[in-house]
């Protein structure tokens, strides 16, 4: 099996194109990375509809970094979970978070989160540990750096944590969690 952390990195940011969702701020960390690294090696997939795709897309375009971002446009679940598959990063740019299923999602994926300090992120993800917090553009751009000067090896160990603290997300999980409270509180 090719290792998942070698040559291009594969970033996700699933959400529709609304205020707050804030796709821009991936957009513009993206082309600053590239414009102070020359690292052209990340792709980064923004799938969901919305008022504001057209002007996601037309960003890209202004910024000439259109090679390095995919809008594939509404998915549905079985296409959603293969594009993650097929990601090692997902990115959480959002002002506001509820429960938060582009945090839980990634985490029971596998995958490393990237979000800013939004929803569960604030008790699910342990920066450097098992993904990152960020609160900005320049933030988060010093952790695509850190990211990118890591072995494949410290990457994977990250994954693996994210994995571990995914697990307390699984609703089967979940509902044992329930059913033992409910059970020590009968007793």
């Amino acid at each position: 099996k090719p290792n998942r952390f070698s040559s291009t990195l594969n970033m996700i940011f699933a959400g529709q194109f609304r205020a707050g969702k804030n796709q821009d701020i991936l957009i513009h960390a993206l082309h600053d990375y590239i414009a102070q690294t020359g690292d052209k090696n990340l792709v980064l997939y923004l799938p969901g509809s919305g008022d504001l795709l057209p002007v996601a897309q037309r960003l890209a375009g202004d910024l000439c970094i259109s090679e390095s971002i995919v809008f594939p446009g509404q998915l549905n679940r079985r296409e959603m979970l293969e594009l993650y598959n097929n990601c090692q990063i997902a990115m959480v740019p959002t002002n506001s978070e509820t429960f938060g299923h582009c945090i839980a999602e990634p985490l029971v994926l596998q995958k490393i989160v990237i979000s800013r300090p939004v929803g569960v992120a604030i008790d699910a993800i342990e920066h450097g540990s098992n993904g990152f917090l960020f609160e900005t553009t320049g933030e988060l751009i010093q952790i695509l750096l850190k990211i990118r000067n890591m072995s494949p090896e410290e990457l994977a160990n990250i994954s693996a944590h994210a994995k571990e603290t995914g697990e307390m997300f699984r609703w089967e999980n979940i509902a044992k969690r329930h059913y033992q409270e409910v059970f020590r509180n009968l007793f």
